[in-house]
């Protein structure tokens, strides 16, 4: 197979991961757990306060637009839009890959980002974690997060994905320690985020446990399957096969997040994102010890069918109405746990 460029490759990561997504039936996150509405909440919408602060700055509520686009045409126009929609809407932004900036693309686009999205709103980048090993590349990424007035940088873990990738990492040696070297030198809040495959117990010990990490997204299976994602790509019928036989493994999105919550320091930012594709995700893995949810297929659906300030809009709205139904006047309040409980066996 011919070698794929960086650009080339994400626009058919994006363009798969749509296709998928649309594919997919949906689901309902945390299943086995159900919400606790109040007959009698005591409490009135206009006292009902979603609002969060993440990285210092305020978000109308506790939402991120989650990476996935960037470092092509597309991509750049795509980013253009969901900044312009996150300012709209009061939320954080996070893009795809930096990678592109660190090799010769234009700055421009990524230095136009902030300012569609305004400085009162968190921007974060992302990178590999395979990545960190280059200290060009880290010193790269920090000279970035300056020029682009990043407020913080995440890092993508997902080694099936690389596995399945023909042209993907085939060397996960010394990896960890890149990522802690890169943690204890970056200039702003670090990050690691999952992909579609989850972390296994040992992964979350040592995340939990590495001095200076800001938080983990979470990710997990049942989210967007990369391992599909690269078999829509592989024109050898080998790798095809490959790429078809890593599809679905990995911890679940929700076994991955209270893995994280059972270990992570209290001042580490919990981000649950496991496939959100609607409000009652997004108040279950709140009212569940969520810091704060964030979702990248709903929200480029949403955009591609012309309906992202519409579905952003109700993702607020719902938030607020079910907080006054569980007679929860703020997010402190929500994440405390008694609104929710575990579904008992009939």
């Amino acid at each position: 197979m011919q070698k794929t460029d960086h650009s080339e490759r994400k626009k058919q990561h994006l363009e798969g991961c749509l296709r998928l997504a649309r594919q997919q039936p949906p689901r309902e996150l945390f299943f086995d757990h159900r919400l606790l509405p109040k007959a009698f909440p005591d409490l009135a919408l206009g006292e009902v306060d979603p609002s969060t602060t993440f990285l210092g700055k305020r978000l109308t509520f506790s939402f991120m637009i989650g990476a996935m686009t960037g470092g092509f045409e597309l991509g750049d126009d795509l980013n253009v839009q969901l900044a312009r929609h996150a300012r709209r809407a009061g939320v954080a932004l996070a893009l795809g890959s930096l990678r592109p900036f660190l090799t010769g693309a234009p700055m421009a686009p990524l230095l136009g980002l902030r300012r569609e999205l305004g400085s009162e709103l968190p921007l974060l980048g992302n990178i590999s974690v395979w990545q960190l090993a280059d200290p060009k590349v880290t010193a790269g990424l920090a000279e970035l997060a300056v020029v682009a007035s990043l407020d913080a940088l995440m890092v993508h873990v997902n080694p099936i994905q690389e596995l399945a990738q023909p042209e993907g990492q085939r060397n996960f040696r010394r990896v960890f320690e890149a990522l802690e070297r890169f943690v204890a030198g970056s200039t702003v809040p670090v990050f690691v985020k999952g992909t579609g495959e989850g972390f296994d117990d040992d992964a979350i010990q040592r995340l939990c446990t590495l001095p200076g990490l800001a938080g983990v997204e979470t990710g997990g299976r049942g989210t967007c399957d990369f391992a599909a994602v690269e078999r829509l790509r592989c024109e050898n019928p080998v790798e095809a096969l490959v790429a078809q036989s890593l599809e679905g493994l990995g911890r679940s999105a929700e076994g991955t997040f209270f893995a994280f919550k059972n270990l992570l320091p209290e001042e580490a930012t919990l981000v649950f994102g496991g496939g959100v594709g609607g409000p009652r995700d997004m108040v279950k893995a709140l009212a569940l010890g969520a810091h704060l949810v964030s979702a990248a297929s709903a929200p480029l659906l949403a955009l591609t069918d012309g309906t992202l300030e519409i579905w952003l809009a109700s993702m607020r709205e719902s938030l607020s109405r079910h907080m006054l139904l569980l007679g929860c006047p703020n997010l402190e309040r929500l994440r405390q746990g008694w609104a929710i409980e575990q579904r008992t066996l009939p």
